[in-house]
């Protein structure tokens, strides 16, 4: 971002599309004066002339501007601070400049360390830190920052104590990010509150082995078993068969004591948890796992794969596909909500369908203005939706003249909203349609909620990942099954679908 940030300022394209732009190129304080004007709404642009006198390195422009105008909380438009600017263009004399003048907050201080400890060196991050300190609710967010350079990070140990290393985030961070550092922390007292989170899958994907080795080792030697389950009734080498980024890892796993004969607290077998997983991950461990053993209801994996397989939808397959995945029974399932649900998905590493565009498509573009006036008028943020068109090209299969962007998320709809559109759509005598991207756009699926003339309403769907999704959209968004189209599509090479 910031490589573009900078080529786009200083193209010619500005100089000429902004009539003060040259002044400050040329360090002509006075020719600046004559053509800014701060009230004048005319002269509003992409950028603020501060940008151009640090880009430029134009002093005494630079020193007008932030004696004469208060850019204490100010950001541009890629939601860059004054003191990210000036870093990103490495004006170190403008930043004291900046410091001395003005009480920044803390959150512009932190991102301005956060920028240094990046991209510059831990003696520039002291320096700064020894004048400019940052409020104590940060200081845990500059250690989790700091674990990236251990200069900086000792040099914060040595202001505030090594507390903080212990901090349930730090060490989340530290053991799963940064395996360098684990003799930082060789006396604490336990590890136990991570078994039941991502942690061990965060582990096994680390980039190197012998890292993997190294922090596994670190949690064996302080009282981690790979053979325990955590209150998911999963074993962390059940989590690893998982999420694991290669067979290598299993094989090391496995001479550090793991066992692949344990079945889930359900009594779902080893080879079950590769239920998710690429063919030739799965293939890659043929030697240490029976694929062909079953569980307590008699399936195999490949039963499940079949499962997967099937366009023709039924309840009972998906829910078991989900008992798989959960480790969960189906009462207990139905018992979560949708943050739960999601929230259990992702610490699972499992990316659900979640539409991100909500669009209300009409028959014609009066009815969409008609509209747009009405929900306008409710305090209901609607918009054009050209922009995406633009960004989605021919993936973007909605017609600007009659769709309207909504500002809020599927989940978000309510029935009061919902009966807004029933009545209007009455009222009118027309059908409308909520719908979400196009699963072109996505590659995992789509929802349409059609509102007819009479009030009446349909869900339809498109699921193009697995069955996790089908059951996410049926229980969640409440679309029938008999309305889910089905058909799974992978960029890679998915073992079910072999």
């Amino acid at each position: 971002m910031h490589d573009s940030y900078i080529d786009f300022i200083y193209s010619d394209e500005i100089l000429d599309w902004i009539e003060w732009a040259k002044a400050i190129r040329n360090h002509d304080l006075n020719q600046f004066i004559k053509l800014y004007n701060h009230q004048d709404e005319s002269s509003e642009t992409l950028f603020d002339p501060i940008e151009l006198a640090i880009a430029y390195d134009s002093e005494t422009i630079f020193d007008h501007l932030i004696e004469h105008y208060d850019y204490t909380n100010f950001t541009n438009t890629l939601d860059m601070t004054l003191l990210e600017i000036i870093l990103v263009f490495s004006r170190e004399q403008f930043l004291i400049s900046a410091l001395d003048r003005f009480t920044f907050s803390d959150e512009h201080l932190f991102r301005m360390y956060e920028y240094v400890i990046t991209y510059k060196d831990s003696d520039d991050f002291k320096q700064l830190h020894s004048r400019y300190g940052v409020g104590e609710g940060y200081t845990k967010w500059l250690f989790l920052k700091a674990l990236e350079d251990k200069e900086t990070l000792e040099y914060l140990i040595s202001i505030h104590g090594e507390d903080w290393l212990y901090d349930y985030d730090v060490v989340y961070d530290l053991v799963t990010l940064h395996p360098d550092l684990l003799e930082l922390i060789d006396d604490i007292a336990s590890l136990d509150d991570y078994m039941d989170t991502d942690f061990f899958s965060k582990i096994v994907t680390l980039e190197k082995l012998d890292d993997i080795v190294k922090v596994t080792t670190f949690l064996l030697n302080h009282g981690w078993d790979l053979n325990r389950y955590n209150r998911f009734g999963l074993t962390p080498m059940h989590m690893a068969l998982r999420h694991a980024k290669n067979a290598d890892v299993i094989y090391a796993l496995k001479d550090l004591g793991g066992d692949l004969n344990i079945p889930t607290s359900l009594g779902y077998k080893t080879s079950h948890q590769l239920l998710l997983r690429e063919a030739e991950f799965t293939l890659d461990l043929s030697e240490i796992i029976d694929f062909k053993a079953k569980d307590v209801f008699g399936l195999t994996l490949q039963d499940y794969d079949e499962m997967q397989r099937e366009e023709d939808l039924k309840t009972e397959n998906v829910i078991s596909i989900v008992r798989v995945v959960t480790n969960m029974e189906e009462n207990t399932l139905y018992e979560l909500n949708e943050d739960e649900f999601y929230n259990l998905m992702f610490m699972s590493g499992i990316g659900i369908f979640f539409p991100y565009l909500t669009m209300i498509t009409t028959p014609s573009k009066q009815i969409s203005t008609i509209l747009m006036h009405e929900l306008t008028t409710l305090g209901i943020d609607t918009g054009d939706i050209r922009a995406f068109k633009d960004m989605f090209a021919d993936d973007f299969k909605q017609d600007v003249q009659t769709t309207l962007a909504l500002g809020m998320e599927f989940h978000q709809l309510t029935d009061d909203f919902l009966d807004t559109l029933k009545e209007f759509a009455r009222y009118h005598d027309t059908k409308i349609a909520i719908e979400s991207e196009a699963n072109q756009v996505n590659r995992m699926g789509e929802i349409t909620i059609v509102i007819n003339k009479d009030g009446s309403i349909e869900k339809h769907a498109i699921i193009n990942t697995n069955l996790l999704d089908v059951f996410y959209i049926t229980r969640y968004y409440g679309v029938a099954i008999e309305n889910v189209q089905y058909a799974p599509i992978f960029n890679k090479s998915q073992r079910f679908l072999n």
